[in-house]
């Protein structure tokens, strides 16, 4: 084919296919986005006790499988608590764990709404007050420690003759 230049400075004969993004498109497509987003937050499914208990773990054993013990320790030793509609309350064991659980708290959250169908869900975390952080440094404080948590103990003590004295 050939192309001829016309005086006007365009190109006859030739089929160009030009893309151009207007900024109507732009704000168009954006304004889809917010209208999208809307109406993922309308939506609300209220999910019970037991299916937030079942996302939940199915997201500690992902961590599980990716390497992440901490988050997986965190997650399964005790359950969530729904507090309110749409509101998840954790409690944790250390601020090591707290770390661990804000640094992939928005993937949670994401991981949860959809699998719960709820766009309004938010978690919180808290690290437990442990009373008992004493650490016994003596054989007999190490006895009289578990001695109080087991009263049998002292039985078997004296029964055997042992002696924690050493």
């Amino acid at each position: 084919m050939k192309i001829q230049s016309s005086p006007s400075g365009t190109i006859s004969g030739a089929n160009l296919k030009t893309t151009h993004i207007s900024i109507n498109d732009l704000l168009r497509k954006g304004d889809e986005a917010i209208d999208q987003q809307r109406n993922q937050a309308k939506e609300a499914n209220i999910f019970s006790q037991d299916e937030l208990h079942m996302a939940w773990k199915s997201y500690a054993y992902k961590m599980r499988d990716n390497g992440q013990g901490t988050i997986f320790s965190a997650m399964t030793k005790r359950e969530p608590q729904i507090i309110d509609e749409n509101k998840i309350f954790q409690l944790i064991d250390s601020e090591v764990q707290e770390t661990f659980m804000i640094g992939i708290k928005g993937e949670l959250e994401d991981y949860l709404r959809k699998e719960l169908k709820n766009y309004a869900i938010l978690c919180q975390f808290e690290v437990t007050e442990n009373k008992e952080t004493k650490v016994a440094l003596s054989n007999k404080e190490k006895f009289a420690a578990m001695a109080r948590k087991n009263p049998s103990l002292h039985t078997l003590k004296t029964k055997f003759g042992l002696d924690f004295d050493f």
